[in-house]
């Protein structure tokens, strides 16, 4: 498995090298993970990596494809979506915090007194900006590694 995973970051490394990995690299990649296939005859298949050898791939609810079919491989990488919402709801709070906290100094120096309005104004604001952020985080598209281009 540490095998795998090594070669794994070693074609990544490779492919952000401008270096093309083979398909030497390809059987490496660990059963189970999502993976997108471009054909060329031009369609993309994308799925569950179900089995791999020198000459074929398998994706679930897919048939086997043939290696001289495959035009690239390619492995989603990245975070899961509950993960970037989550990046997305902290960058939200710290924006509303700063937006709706810099709004409420401005208008206690403009003379509005009641402060447990303006506390409210903060709160409601970083709520909402929490929220819009992890809306923001989930709907991210998921990024791929390319692993595989056919020569």
């Amino acid at each position: 498995m540490l095998i795998k995973a090594f070669s794994l970051v070693i074609a990544v490394a490779l492919t952000a090298a401008g270096q093309t990995p083979n398909w030497l690299e390809v059987p490496n990649i660990v059963v189970g993970k999502h993976v997108k296939v471009e054909l060329k005859a031009g369609k993309t298949q994308q799925g569950v990596l179900e089995a791999i050898d020198a000459n074929s791939l398998t994706i679930k609810a897919h048939a086997a494809i043939a290696r001289s079919d495959i035009r690239t491989v390619k492995v989603r990488g990245g975070m899961s979506r509950g993960k970037r919402a989550i990046r997305g709801a902290k960058i939200g709070a710290v924006a509303g915090g700063v937006l709706y906290g810099s709004t409420a100094v401005i208008a206690a120096g403009a003379g509005e007194r009641n402060g447990l309005l303006l506390a409210a104004l903060v709160l409601a604001g970083v709520g909402f900006s929490t929220g819009v952020g992890a809306l923001i985080g989930v709907a991210l598209p998921h990024s791929y590694q390319t692993i595989y281009t056919a020569p």
